[in-house]
């Protein structure tokens, strides 16, 4: 037997049951892995995900143009964006930052998760001035005068 052929040999022995793993004969998973992949390993991140649900629903509601406004804004699949909405998994990555973009309730939800609550305060104020002047503007007409 040449030095070639053992090499072959080899090869097809690495390479065979490789492709098995990858979808050719059987879809088997390694024996080493017990926990798939995209499961919850511990309660944080379902939690996450609720929260961000809660947001969600909070600004846009449960209907499907709640789901079209998320997919819009992400780019994400329909299924996706529908499991986000009744928090079966939390958004992550790019869709994430996407979602903070374009949603006040998901940026607070997020400050809120990572224990900034003066961050969460600091983005309210220039929406309390706003508030604020329009009271002012108000009390202003109601009574002719200058507050």
């Amino acid at each position: 037997m040449s030095q070639a052929s053992g090499i072959d040999e080899a090869i097809a022995g690495v390479v065979v049951p490789f492709l098995n793993l990858a979808g050719g004969i059987g879809k088997m998973l390694p024996k080493k892995c017990k926990v798939l992949p995209n499961e919850p390993t511990n309660g944080s991140e379902i939690d996450y995900a609720v929260q961000i649900s809660e947001a969600l629903q909070k600004e846009l509601g449960r209907s499907h143009r709640a789901t079209k406004t998320v997919m819009r804004w992400t780019g994400a699949s329909e299924r996706t964006v529908k499991n986000w909405i009744t928090g079966e998994r939390g958004p992550s990555g790019g869709y994430l930052v996407a979602l903070i973009r374009n949603s006040d309730e998901v940026m607070q939800c997020i400050l809120h998760i990572t224990d900034r609550h003066r961050e969460v305060v600091s983005t309210k104020l220039p929406e309390l001035a706003e508030l604020m002047y329009e009271v002012l503007e108000l009390i202003e007409r109601a009574t002719g005068e200058d507050p």
